[in-house]
């Protein structure tokens, strides 16, 4: 028996899936999955290849595990703001 594995999708993604999907499988061609989901015919292909070789998990977007750059930056911009204001408190 294989191991099922959990996929979290957004509902957007959720949609993409249903139509690529359905592309992959000949129900509908790629240029209507043009018209739903807003691509162009070659980002559609891509996708579909995707879906083949990766499975449902190839089309949720690769960004959703990396860290946000902006909450680095605050935490960057609070440990200079504190550094300089320690100078600024030290004895002349």
């Amino acid at each position: 028996m294989a191991a099922t594995e959990r996929i979290t999708m957004t509902m957007r993604e959720l949609d993409r899936y249903k139509v690529i999907q359905d592309v992959a499988d000949g129900v509908l061609r790629p240029w209507r999955a043009t018209k739903r989901l807003g691509l162009t015919t070659r980002q559609i292909r891509r996708l579909v290849g995707r879906l083949r070789e990766h499975g449902p998990q190839g089309l949720v977007s690769g960004r959703r595990a990396m860290a946000s750059a902006n909450g680095e930056l605050v935490t960057l911009y609070r440990e200079i703001r504190r550094d300089i204001l320690d100078l600024q408190k030290e004895p002349g």
